[in-house]
């Protein structure tokens, strides 16, 4: 609970210190406690001690939730075809864990691939998956690669989190791209109130 409690707010040194205590304390179920020990190693910029954690924790007691952390841990050491490759055959043998699907998505996204992130952000929200957040990743990837879906899902992740800055910023550009200036300006200095220090919404503003 210290350990969680820690990583929470962002202070990976106490996390990892109280993720070490509980492994000693109860090491017939230390898998957990090495979970956030893994996490809170990736987050203070120990990355190849994190993977090694994360491996463990993925070998002993395989699941979603550790295969993601593994998956991030080994694209922030620099393999990301490794990482990627892991989220497909997780994938393929679980079709219906929207979970590690938009993972997987976000993965594609990194690499500027919309088509294949498309595709999976798109089966998260078949699978239930329907957050303000995936829907308004999804529309982007659809406006990259022109798909007239773009604007629909746009408007879903909108009537979701009306106030979201990055949905509002998503569906704003989106009208004025297609020349509904007066409609999607509004969007875009309300998303610019809420994050004035985010450069690409104060681009799309401009």
């Amino acid at each position: 609970q210290l350990a969680q409690t820690a990583l929470e707010r962002g202070l990976a040194d106490r996390a990892e210190e109280f993720a070490a205590r509980a492994m000693r304390a109860r090491p017939e179920d230390s898998v957990a406690a090495l979970m956030l020990r893994g996490q809170a190693r990736l987050l203070s910029g120990k990355v190849e001690a994190a993977v090694q954690d994360l491996q463990r924790v993925f070998a002993e007691r395989p699941s979603a939730s550790a295969l993601v952390e593994l998956a991030r841990g080994e694209w922030s050491s620099g393999r990301q075809n490794e990482a990627i490759d892991r989220l497909e055959r997780w994938v393929t043998a679980h079709p219906t864990d929207a979970g590690v699907s938009e993972a997987l998505g976000d993965a594609y996204a990194a690499k500027r691939d919309a088509g294949r992130s498309a595709e999976h952000y798109a089966a998260a929200v078949a699978q239930g998956r329907q957050t303000p957040a995936l829907l308004n990743k999804l529309a982007w990837q659809y406006l990259l690669r022109g798909d007239e879906r773009a604007e629909q899902t746009a408007e879903q992740a909108y009537a979701k989190a009306p106030d979201n800055p990055y949905v509002l910023d998503t569906y704003g550009w989106m009208l004025v791209q297609t020349k509904r200036i007066d409609a999607g300006l509004p969007h875009l200095r309300r998303a610019a109130d809420l994050v004035p220090n985010n450069a690409t919404v104060r681009f799309h503003l401009a």
